[in-house]
């Protein structure tokens, strides 16, 4: 069963039970008065309907995207903290980068208007999901799903996160509505910081594992996996700044990694490169 008919049957049962609740404590409908009727025509009559239409109000584009019971919307102004926010609440969706799609996983896309330069509103951003089958399907707000129609003008220059998420992973079912905000979520100066302050010299940000070293003349530098240094660092074990080498922007914040994904009419036409890209084999960036 997919996640849609889980869902909706699980809201179906939920209207199931409030219309035995309303009939139980007003009476049936024959017996109800006009008020009482109109009220339980709206919400109770019909079960499919009031369904529908709860699962349309309970989750927007991300908890679509995400497959769970809940809404997203960016809060913060840093695009950086808001995916580590992600990352850090919900370890089932990490983010593709240099990695292989793995078969127990599937693509979700996302986009993202500039906090300030969108009137520090938080509406501007939209995720998708691609289906196994390479059809990408969006949800907007309280609408129905539907096909991918392409990204709208404003989100051109945006930029494209790609996220790894595990399918069949707990839906989170149980809960209220939720309005997900993550501004507690890490920058990468934020992190090396957290890692100075905790003397640890290993540690992780967006989906990449790090180390910070010391040179002989005691300069402080991190390094990727491959040992290669991505960054510099001043500290005075207090305050931290932290500088990015030219060219490393993308691999240390890994929106996307090395394959941008192609998509056309609703399909992304490329998605065996999504499953097929090893680490091995990626341009070194």
């Amino acid at each position: 069963m997919s996640f849609e008919e889980e869902f909706f049957e699980l809201l179906k049962a939920r209207a199931e039970m409030r219309k035995n609740d309303f009939i139980d404590e007003y009476g049936t409908e024959e017996e109800l008065d006009s008020t009482d009727r109109l009220w339980y025509e709206i919400n109770f009559k019909n079960t499919t309907k009031t369904a529908l239409s709860r699962f349309n109000d309970r989750i927007n584009c991300g908890g679509y995207a995400f497959e769970m019971d809940a809404c997203f919307f960016p809060n913060g102004e840093e695009f950086s903290n808001y995916i580590s926010g992600i990352l850090d609440n919900f370890k089932f969706i990490r983010l593709l980068g240099d990695e292989l799609l793995h078969d127990d996983e599937y693509l979700v896309f996302y986009r993202f208007i500039n906090f300030e330069e969108n009137d520090r509103k938080n509406e501007g951003h939209h995720f998708v999901k691609v289906e196994d089958d390479g059809l990408v399907v969006e949800k907007f707000g309280c609408g129905a799903p539907m096909i991918f129609e392409g990204w709208k003008e404003s989100y051109k220059n945006s930029p494209e996160v790609v996220f790894a998420v595990k399918k069949n992973h707990d839906h989170y079912f149980d809960s209220k509505t939720a309005i997900t905000d993550f501004a507690g979520g890490l920058n990468f100066e934020q992190a090396v910081s957290k890692a100075i302050v905790n003397s640890s010299n290993d540690f992780s940000y967006h989906s990449h594992n790090y180390r910070l070293k010391k040179s002989q003349e005691g300069e402080v530098f991190v390094t990727d996996k491959n040992g290669e240094i991505v960054a510099d660092v001043l500290t005075d074990g207090t305050e931290t700044a932290v500088q990015i080498f030219d060219g490393k922007e993308e691999y240390v914040e890994n929106y996307s990694g090395p394959v941008k994904p192609i998509i056309e009419k609703g399909k992304l036409i490329n998605y065996d490169d999504f499953k097929e890209n090893k680490s091995k084999d990626v341009v070194d960036r």
